[in-house]
């Protein structure tokens, strides 16, 4: 709708989005977040469980593919964990960051496997090459630099691998 010109919130790469992708900035994953005690650990244990994730996310496709697992699917995310600390769900699906932001304030675990890895993308227009290199330029100096590093420690997300 031309209301903006790149757009950077945790995009991951989706080929039927029709945008122009950068290079990625952030390693990222799908996790599960649990209560304390739930004996959840692998993704084994999420079979046959109930999960929930925000619609259309990557987080609600990888839970999709848990073998004979019954995924719930709403549009906020915020929703899905005063139902897990209520039991009416085994395990919420949300990428890396949301997830310990939810297990440090609410006293949830996160299974240590990740059900999806992915990278973060800014995405503009379809087409707008202009705007993708610049957006590149910017992150390839971004990325080589100290804040970056500083950045990812203290929000405790995973860097790129090079």
């Amino acid at each position: 709708a031309n209301q903006a010109d790149v757009g950077i919130s945790g995009f991951s790469y989706n080929k039927k989005r029709k945008v122009s992708w950068s290079t990625p900035y952030a390693a990222t994953a799908q996790m599960a977040v649990v209560n304390k005690g739930s004996g959840i650990k692998t993704l084994k244990d999420l079979e046959g469980k109930k999960l929930a994730a925000q619609t259309g996310s990557t987080g609600e496709e990888a839970a999709k593919k848990v073998k004979g697992a019954t995924v719930s699917s709403v549009s906020n995310a915020q929703e899905n964990f005063p139902a897990l600390k209520a039991k009416q769900f085994d395990a919420v699906i949300v990428e890396l960051a949301v997830a310990k932001k939810y297990a440090k304030a609410q006293g949830f675990d996160i299974m240590p496997q990740s059900l999806k890895d992915e990278k973060n993308y800014i995405v503009a227009k379809q087409g707008n090459t202009k705007m993708i290199n610049l957006m590149n330029k910017a992150l390839k100096k971004f990325l080589s630099s100290k804040d970056y590093k500083r950045l990812t420690d203290k929000y405790g997300l995973k860097p790129l691998e090079k």
